[in-house]
């Protein structure tokens, strides 16, 4: 009997219908619905994967989201830099060697012997295997090498000019004297003839003229 009105206090206690007593503790707790259960008072997901609640995920979601559009527009801006400074190179390079050969070109009316005429190639022809070795490193691109077609075509002409008057090479002999040694031309070259000719003063000039540059890279 001693023991009997305690036990029935606690008996006497009622929880409202949103919640249920507790037999162990007898405190009331939320009445969780099927599917749920009682995690740190609170009803939570019996399913559920993930210790975030659904405001927490969104705000993550946002978080990364907004991490990955600005790794991108980082790639974009560095990707634009480099085509800018890609672009700015190129131009350098034609304006400078552009320069150069408008130069020459300006001294051709004060020629007046072959040995002004001669200068005059070599200085030419000098000029423009630079910038078709520059090419053959790939340090120059097509298009910049496409800029230079003019220069190349008139330094062809000058190479004619420079191999049957101060060589004296034979007509017959000059458009297959130009190929010899190219990439290409099946010529039947010894190696010491292949290392003379590829040694030439204006090979790499040749190379372009004649076309074959894609075809050697892809020999490489």
């Amino acid at each position: 009997m001693l023991f009997s009105l305690p036990l029935n206090i606690v008996d006497a206690v009622e929880c409202s219908g949103a919640s249920l007593r507790d037999n162990s503790t007898g405190q009331c707790v939320p009445a969780c619905g099927d599917g749920t259960k009682l995690i740190n008072g609170k009803c939570e997901p019996l399913n559920s994967l993930f210790p975030f609640a659904v405001g927490e995920i969104e705000t993550i979601g946002v978080g990364i989201g907004l991490g990955i559009l600005a790794t991108l527009y980082g790639i974009y801006r560095t990707e634009k830099t480099r085509r800018e400074e890609i672009k700015k190179e190129d131009l350098e390079l034609i304006h400078n060697y552009g320069n150069k050969l408008s130069e020459i070109v300006e001294s051709e009316r004060h020629l007046s012997t072959k040995l002004d005429c001669t200068l005059y190639a070599e200085r030419y022809l000098d000029t423009i295997e630079q910038v078709a070795t520059l090419y053959d490193k790939t340090m120059l691109r097509d298009d910049v090498v496409d800029y230079f077609q003019n220069h190349f075509s008139y330094g062809k002409h000058l190479w004619f000019w420079y191999k049957k008057n101060v060589e004296n090479v034979a007509d017959d002999l000059l458009e297959n004297y130009f190929v010899r040694g190219l990439p290409g031309h099946l010529s039947n070259l010894t190696l010491e003839e292949k290392k003379k000719y590829q040694n030439d003063r204006w090979y790499y000039f040749r190379w372009v003229c004649d076309g074959r540059k894609k075809e050697l890279k892809n020999d490489k």
